[in-house]
């Protein structure tokens, strides 16, 4: 507790809620049997389509590769811009296709 009081952190209040809304923890909403990214990771990945950028799509793509959510992003990727989606490396589109 000293260690915490010396660099002036704070231990976050918990919360009861029902397993059904799953847990929040370390950009993933999770369940028991399926994993989806947060809210805000599906933002950054809306505006990396519209500015174009390669590089973020492939980092928010991977930070959802274990999830439910990638096929959700590379079939919005692929209804969106079809040419940021030819630019993907093979691994994602291969994901999309099986």
């Amino acid at each position: 507790m000293a260690l915490l009081a010396e660099m002036r952190l704070e231990l976050s209040k918990f919360t009861l809620a029902r397993v059904t809304r799953g847990v929040n923890f370390v950009g993933y909403r999770t369940w028991a049997s399926r994993r989806f990214v947060r809210k805000h990771a599906l933002y950054v990945f809306r505006q990396s389509i519209k500015s174009g950028q390669v590089e973020s799509l492939v980092s928010s793509l991977g930070h959802a590769l274990r999830t439910h959510s990638l096929r959700h992003m590379l079939r919005t990727l692929k209804e969106k811009d079809h040419a940021l989606y030819r630019q993907l490396p093979e691994v994602f589109r291969r994901v999309h296709l099986a």
